[in-house]
């Protein structure tokens, strides 16, 4: 049954990418992310309108007629996409697992980055990296990587939690030039302040939470979770950690709705602190649109 979820989910999320990479998702992502600079492209006889700072002297003292120098902008970027494969994102309460959202959003950012004309690579991690595929080309190796992501099954262990400032590090020695990252995680991660602020110095960093309704409390500070008595919960990245929750306990519930609050502010106080925007994605929401508003606003920004 594991096996046939998992090649029906790999066929309903590779169709979902392929509708949701569209020109205008393109568009914004292009606008979004630029080059890496201009190029000289070609020297073209002067016209009506041009910027007279483009001409070309010595072309026009060599032909008696003003020619500017034209440049095009130098697109191809390398596009690192670091997914979070740790235990903790086979949780979901919606349509889609936490981990199934996290090889939707790979798949449309690496098939929109190919329909870019940027190189595309991946690297995954738990308590350590488990698979680094190098940035390459094609649409064929773009839509692989929701395998590949979809593919990642930590064992419940001790070490199967998220180990981000090691992954953190093993990327920067793997990447030889700067890359615009996509850091997709839950973030159930600690002690990562310091890598994600040494990553962010060299490369344009973008994370991404992946999260679930069911671990974000409500804007009253509500648990959101029903007052349903006696429940039985596991941590999914410690072997044997079941615990009997009173989800009817007032103090109970106040506990660890608080908790749920101390690490989401946490996590986005370490974003500011290196000056990043996070973007956060829910297994409920309308994540495409989150994605493509998100790519306007920075669009929006980089213009200023």
């Amino acid at each position: 049954m594991l096996r046939v979820r998992y090649q029906r989910a790999i066929r309903e999320i590779e169709l979902t990418v392929r509708r949701l990479a569209n020109a205008a998702t393109v568009g914004r992502y292009r606008s979004a992310f630029k080059g890496r600079g201009m190029a000289f492209s070609e020297v073209r006889q002067y016209q009506h309108g041009d910027d007279i700072r483009d001409i070309d002297w010595k072309v026009m003292a060599r032909t008696g007629q003003p020619h500017v120098r034209c440049y095009e902008e130098e697109r191809e970027l390398t596009v690192l996409l670091m997914v979070d494969v740790s235990a903790s994102l086979s949780f979901g309460t919606g349509v889609w697992s936490k981990r199934e959202l996290a090889a939707l959003v790979t798949g449309l950012l690496a098939l929109v980055a190919h329909r870019g004309r940027d190189r595309v690579g991946l690297l995954t991690f738990a308590g350590n990296v488990q698979r680094f595929v190098a940035p390459a080309r094609g649409e064929a190796h773009a839509l692989r990587l929701i395998e590949e992501v979809l593919a990642e099954t930590p064992a419940a262990s001790p070490g199967s939690s998220s180990d981000l400032a090691l992954a953190l590090a093993q990327a920067w020695r793997a990447l030889t030039s700067t890359a615009l990252v996509f850091l997709v995680s839950d973030f159930l991660a600690t002690d990562y302040e310091l890598g994600l602020s040494v990553a962010a110095r060299r490369h344009e960093v973008v994370p991404i939470r992946i999260s679930d309704p069911a671990e974000r409390p409500a804007p009253t500070g509500e648990l959101p979770i029903p007052a349903a008595g006696l429940l039985r919960l596991q941590d999914p990245e410690s072997p044997g950690g079941t615990v009997i929750l009173d989800s009817s306990n007032t103090a109970v519930r106040a506990s660890l709705a608080a908790a749920l609050h101390r690490h989401r502010a946490e996590t986005e106080r370490i974003m500011r602190r290196c000056n990043l925007n996070l973007l956060e994605l829910s297994t409920a929401g309308d994540f495409e649109q989150d994605m493509v508003r998100f790519f306007r606003r920075r669009a929006l920004t980089s213009l200023r």
